[in-house]
């Protein structure tokens, strides 16, 4: 990855969740470096699959804060 493709990533990661761009990329690595513990922690056992999966997820999890809006229309309420 190039340093103008990581710089629009950072910004684009920071529009989404309304952080800096200082936070965003730190929590960024802090998240990616978690998942990689992880995954070189995997010896096969479950409990460590299971591990790499929820980090995995975690990573992927929008932390915004939801809206009204958002709310509404997740519970079929837009209008």
């Amino acid at each position: 990855v190039n340093t103008q493709e990581a710089d629009r990533l950072a910004r684009e990661l920071t529009q989404l969740t309304g952080e800096s761009l200082d936070d965003a990329v730190t929590r960024a690595l802090a998240e990616r470096l978690d998942r990689e513990r992880i995954v070189r922690q995997v010896d096969g056992g479950s409990s460590a699959r299971i591990l790499a999966h929820a980090a995995r997820l975690r990573a992927r999890y929008d932390m915004r804060p939801v809206t009204r809006q958002e709310w509404d229309a997740g519970w079929g309420e837009e209008e």
